[in-house]
């Protein structure tokens, strides 16, 4: 199976027509009907059921067309981040600090910054120790050694921005997670966090694994 005819399956059932979808894609109707026979006939099933010039899909053709998205916007994301990584375009904001670095530091570093982040990470060099700050319901929590011990809800798809990149770039969230960490006074905190707050805390963990989202 070819990712080209997965592409103009998909085009097809999105534009609820053959001709539509050729054009689309700038080939012939003759030659996109022929690419989804060869398709149908490699898998061995319909996707289509077709009724003169109007066509339906299958139970199998849905669950193809349904999870056919999903693998065709991670291959554009795939093929993207590959793109930038090789061009370089990556500016990398890395915060390094001494081992008496306090929080108030950090808090003070991210509040210089706050018409532009909500968030922001620093890893202890050669040191065990993490250290955040966000913004959760208008005041700024400090999370020392964070960890996630749970998520739930749905997973979600948002774009994000972040002083280390220019743009934004899409990625998978948890609507839910449950954090150990220490606060500001080192005291042992867990806590569920939601919605916007859980996913900027995602979003500053993935710098401590050296994601850059």
């Amino acid at each position: 199976m070819l990712l080209k005819q997965m592409k103009y399956f998909i085009t097809i059932v999105d534009c609820h027509s053959f001709t539509e979808a050729a054009e689309q894609c700038f080939i012939s109707q003759s030659a996109i009907s022929q690419q989804i026979k060869s398709l149908e006939k490699e898998l061995g099933i319909r996707l289509f059921e077709r009724n003169k010039r109007q066509f339906s899909l299958t139970p199998a053709g849905e669950y193809f067309y349904r999870h056919g998205k999903v693998i065709l916007d991670e291959i554009e994301d795939f093929k993207e981040e590959t793109i930038r990584r090789g061009e370089d375009q990556e500016l990398n904001l890395t915060i390094g600090y001494p081992k008496n670095f306090s929080t108030n530091e950090l808090l003070e570093t991210i509040q210089a910054y706050k018409e532009q982040c909500v968030g922001m990470a620093a890893n202890m060099i050669g040191y065990l120790k993490t250290m955040m700050v966000v913004l959760d319901e208008n005041k700024y929590l400090i999370l020392i050694n964070p960890v996630i011990l749970k998520t739930s809800g749905k997973t979600y798809q948002t774009e994000e921005g972040c002083l280390s990149l220019q743009g934004v770039r899409k990625t998978q969230r948890y609507e839910s997670i449950k954090v150990s960490y220490l606060d500001q006074d080192f005291k042992k905190k867990i806590k569920t966090f939601k919605g916007y707050t859980a996913q900027i805390i995602q979003h500053e963990l993935d710098h401590f694994e050296g994601k850059i989202i």
